[in-house]
């Protein structure tokens, strides 16, 4: 799992939010083991523009690292308006398929 400083920031504040109901403490330890577990990536930022602009960091870290695959329940938020990327787009659904194949 790649990550930086912007999607764990996205992370914590949407972690947070009343609707969720998380205890801090069970956010703390999500964030732990992503910083733990992932790979922090210093990415640049991408001449893409996305029909979401919160999406880019996302994006951008996925090129930065070299992802195989940028896993999301929002694929057509990662179909460019302006640029192109190579990244591949796959839904969870997908990539826990492939994955139990393997």
């Amino acid at each position: 799992m790649l990550y930086d400083d912007r999607i764990v920031g996205e992370y914590d504040e949407v972690l947070h939010r009343p609707r969720f109901e998380f205890e801090p403490s069970a956010v703390h330890a999500i964030l732990t083991q992503i910083r733990a577990g992932g790979e922090h990536v210093s990415a640049e930022l991408l001449a893409v523009v996305l029909p979401d602009a919160d999406d880019l960091p996302f994006l951008e870290v996925a090129v930065a690292g070299a992802a195989l695959a940028l896993i999301t329940g929002n694929a057509p938020h990662y179909k460019p308006t302006k640029g192109t990327h190579h990244v591949p787009i796959r839904s969870p659904r997908d990539f826990i398929a492939d994955w139990s194949r393997r």
